[in-house]
C-alpha cells in the first residue's frame, strides 16, 4: 500500500476518524465512479467534522446525502469554482461553521438502511435454508 507516512498508524492507533478530526476538508475519491456506488471515505468525513472533497457519482445513493454539505470534485472539468469555495471556507470560520452545520444525511437514509438490512437478512435465511436441504 502507498502511504506518505505513518501517523494514522503510530499516532492514531489506526482510528481514522481521531486522523481525520485534526483536518478541515478530506479529499474523498472513490474506487470508481458508477451509479449508486459510495464507500465509507464520504461519511468518515461527515463523522469526524470535515468537508469531503467528493469525486463519485454525483447522484449518491437515492439522495440520501444531502449533497450541499460536501464539495464536488470533477475530473477532468475545470476545478477554479471549487478550489476558491475551499479558500474562502478556509479563511472564513463563520462561512465555514456554517457549512459544516448543515445536515448531511437526510431523514430518508434511516428507512433507506432498514429496507436493506430487512433484504439482506431475508437472502440470508434463504440461503441458510437452501444448504440445510
Amino acid at each position: 500500500m502507498l502511504h506518505n507516512d505513518d501517523t494514522l498508524k503510530n499516532e492514531f492507533n489506526n482510528n481514522k476518524i481521531e486522523y481525520l478530526r485534526d483536518f478541515k476538508f478530506n479529499i474523498c475519491p472513490e474506487n470508481t465512479v458508477s451509479d449508486g456506488y459510495i464507500t465509507e471515505k464520504l461519511f468518515d468525513s461527515f463523522r469526524a467534522g470535515c468537508i469531503p472533497i467528493y469525486w463519485g457519482d454525483e447522484n449518491i445513493e437515492l439522495d440520501l446525502v444531502n449533497k450541499n454539505a460536501l464539495l464536488f470534485y470533477r475530473k477532468g472539468e475545470d476545478n477554479s469554482a471549487l478550489l476558491k469555495e475551499i479558500e474562502k471556507l478556509n479563511r472564513d470560520e463563520k462561512l465555514f461553521d456554517a457549512f459544516q452545520n448543515q445536515i448531511k444525511i437526510n431523514d430518508s437514509m434511516v428507512d433507506y438502511l432498514w429496507e436493506r438490512r430487512e433484504k439482506i437478512l431475508n437472502r440470508l435465511e434463504s440461503l441458510i435454508e437452501e444448504r440445510l436441504k
